[in-house]
C-alpha cells in the first residue's frame, strides 16, 4: 500500500468519532481537494487554449478558488469559541454552503454529466454516515430540486447550460483533445480521492458497529462476556451443533463469602476481587472455551468437546488460580476462594439449556456445603 494511505485512511475514520462540531468542520476540510483540482485543471486547459482569461474555464477557476477560500474560513471557524458554543448552529451553517457550493459546481459543470453524478451521491451519502440521516436528506432534496430547476431553464435556453465548460471562440482539434483528456484525468482524481474518503468512513463506521456489538455483549466490569451473551452462545452451540453426539461441559463458579468482602471492606474491594478471578480464569481456560459473568459473583464457563474427566481438571485449574488470589486491603489482606460445580453431557435432541444450568448451580452448591473452595460434579 501507498505510503501514508493507512495514516490517511485511520484520520478520516476518526472522524466519526468527533462531535458534531468536528464532523463540520472535517465536511469543510474534506471538501477543499476537489476544488483544489477543479481550479488546476480549469486554469491549466484555460492556459492551453488561450493565455486570456476569457472561457467558461476562467468561470470554474473564479468558482473553485472562492469555494476553497470559504469552506477553509469556516473549518477554520471551527476554533472559535464562541463558535463551540453555537455547535448546531455552525453545523447547519457549515452544511447549507457545502449543499450551495456542490450544486453551483453541478450547474457550471453541467447537470447531466458524470461528475454530477457522482458528487450528487457522494455528497449525501457522506452526509448520512456523519449526520443525522432526516437532515440530510432534507438539504439533499433542496439540491435535487434546485438542479432540476436549472436543467428545465437550460432546456428552454433561459439560462445556458454548463456555463463552465463553455469557450466562447474555436479552438484546434488538439486542443480539444487536450481539454478532454485533461477532464477525464481531473475527474479520475477526483473519483480516486472520494473512494479513499468512503474506504475510510465505512471501515470506521463497521469497526464502531463491531465495537457497540462487542460493548452489548461485555461485562463492564471483567470484560468478560454478560450473561446475555454467554447464554446465546451456550444456546448456539447447543442448537447449531454439527453431530447430534457433541459433548459439552459447564462450570459453575461462585466466589466464596463474597457478600461478607462487600460488606466489610467495601463495593470497591468486591469489584477488584470480580476483575481479578475474571482475569485468573480466563488463563486457566483454552481458546475454545468461553466465560461470562453470570450473575453477581458467579461465573459460567462453556468448554466445548470436553469429558466430565478433563472439565474436573480444568476446574481443579481453575479453583487453584482462584485460590491463588490475595488482596491488600486497609483492613487487612483478603484471600478468595471460589465453590466450582461441574456438568458434563453428550447433546441430545430435546436438550434444555436451563436443565444444563441448573445441574452446574446443582453442583457448585453442593461444594458449598461440602466446605466450600472445592470441585464438585453434577
Amino acid at each position: 500500500m501507498i505510503t501514508g494511505i493507512p495514516q490517511l485512511l485511520e484520520f478520516i475514520g476518526a472522524q466519526l468519532r468527533q462531535d458534531k462540531l468536528g464532523r463540520s468542520a472535517f465536511v469543510c476540510w474534506v471538501s477543499i481537494p476537489p476544488y483544489v483540482i477543479l481550479a488546476l485543471w480549469a486554469v491549466t486547459a484555460q492556459l492551453a487554449i488561450s493565455p486570456v482569461f476569457t472561457s467558461g474555464l476562467t468561470l470554474i477557476a473564479a468558482f473553485s478558488l472562492s469555494a476553497i477560500v470559504l469552506m477553509g474560513v469556516l473549518g477554520a471557524l471551527r476554533y472559535l469559541h464562541w463558535i463551540r458554543a453555537h455547535a448546531e448552529c455552525y453545523s447547519y451553517l457549515v452544511l447549507g454552503c457545502y449543499t450551495l457550493v456542490v450544486t453551483t459546481a453541478c450547474y457550471l459543470l453541467g447537470t447531466l454529466n458524470l461528475i454530477t453524478g457522482l458528487a450528487m451521491m457522494a455528497a449525501p451519502t457522506m452526509g448520512m454516515i456523519l449526520f443525522p440521516p432526516r437532515l440530510i436528506l432534507g438539504i439533499s432534496l433542496l439540491s435535487l430540486i434546485a438542479l432540476l430547476v436549472l436543467s428545465v431553464l437550460a432546456a428552454l435556453d433561459v439560462i445556458p447550460y454548463a456555463p463552465g465548460l463553455g469557450i466562447g471562440f474555436d479552438i484546434t482539434p488538439n486542443e480539444n483533445l487536450f481539454i478532454t483528456v485533461s477532464m477525464i484525468l481531473a475527474a479520475s482524481g477526483y473519483v480516486a480521492y472520494q473512494a479513499i474518503i468512503f474506504m475510510a468512513l465505512i471501515n470506521a463506521w463497521h469497526m464502531r458497529e463491531a465495537e457497540v456489538r462487542k460493548l452489548s455483549a461485555t461485562d463492564a466490569l471483567t470484560g468478560v462476556a454478560n450473561r446475555r451473551d454467554i447464554l446465546e452462545r451456550l444456546e448456539g452451540m447447543i442448537f447449531g451443533r454439527q453431530r447430534r453426539e457433541d459433548r459439552i461441559a459447564l462450570l459453575m463458579l461462585d466466589i466464596d463469602h463474597f457478600k461478607q468482602i462487600n460488606d466489610v471492606h467495601g463495593h470497591v474491594t468486591g469489584d477488584e476481587a470480580l476483575i481479578a478471578v475474571a482475569a485468573r480464569l480466563r488463563n486457566c481456560l483454552r481458546e475454545q472455551d468461553i466465560i461470562g459473568r453470570y450473575g453477581g459473583e458467579e461465573f459460567l464457563v462453556i468448554l466445548p468437546g470436553t469429558d466430565q474427566h478433563e472439565a474436573a481438571d480444568i476446574a481443579e485449574r481453575c479453583r487453584n488460580a482462584v485460590a491463588a488470589i490475595v488482596l491488600g486491603t486497609p483492613q487487612g489482606d483478603v484471600a478468595l476462594t471460589a465453590s466450582i460445580g461441574v456438568v458434563s453431557r453428550i447433546l441430545q435432541d430435546g436438550d434444555d439449556i436451563d436443565e444444563l444450568i441448573r445441574l452446574s448451580d446443582d453442583a457448585m452448591y453442593e461444594a458449598k456445603r461440602a466446605g466450600r473452595n472445592c470441585v464438585k460434579i453434577g
